[in-house]
């Protein structure tokens, strides 16, 4: 009866020790998600602020029509571009079609900069606002699927710190059912072990 409870708690030791490496290799996958739903979140608020920032560009050039204003708007929008792209590449799909919206954006920028270099700062204008109603849907988009990634990043990170939990004690269960075990054989050894007899 003895030997089968050592057995027994000697299996069960295996079985945490198991279970502590099934719960860690959970947490590094957890985490990788969390970290990668963040970026994407990241990249793309990024892209928003940029994609913003050259709408206020273009909206003073169809003001003023400074020239000097080009090269800012141009340089601001080539970021937008690139970090939207960006974050389409690391979550490994574009469902809404975000990148060929934004594509879309730019080349109707270059027709409102081309109207008002042709000196139709009416026809700017107009062709601006229609812009900016289009590009403030497009920013509502992102920033719904902005909140999207950083729920999953949240509830990734949770998945990952409860897996560290249970990690630990996994771990704290087997070194303790392991400790008993060895304790366990120790006193069966002891007590097979024959007596000595003394010298007179």
């Amino acid at each position: 009866m003895w030997k089968l409870i050592l057995i027994g708690a000697a299996f069960l030791a295996v079985a945490f020790f198991a279970a502590f490496i099934w719960q860690q290799s959970e947490k590094s996958s957890r985490e990788d998600d969390a970290n990668k739903h963040a970026e994407i979140a990241t990249t793309l608020e990024a892209a928003v602020s940029d994609g913003l920032d050259t709408g206020t560009v273009l909206s003073e050039y169809v003001q003023t029509g400074n020239p000097a204003l080009l090269a800012t708007m141009q340089a601001k929008s080539d970021d937008a571009v690139r970090k939207l792209t960006a974050a389409m590449t690391t979550a490994g799909s574009d469902p809404n079609g975000f990148v060929k919206t934004g594509s879309v954006i730019v080349q109707r920028s270059g027709q409102v900069i081309a109207l008002r270099q042709a000196g139709d700062a009416a026809g700017a204008g107009a062709a601006l606002q229609a812009l900016a109603n289009d590009f403030g849907s497009f920013v509502q988009q992102q920033r719904a699927f902005i909140a999207e990634e950083q729920l999953a990043a949240a509830e990734s990170k949770t998945s990952a710190d409860n897996a560290d939990q249970l990690s630990n004690f996994f771990m704290i269960a087997g070194a303790v059912t392991s400790l008993a075990v060895a304790g366990g054989v120790a006193i069966s050894v002891f007590r097979r072990k024959p007596a000595v007899a003394l010298p007179a």
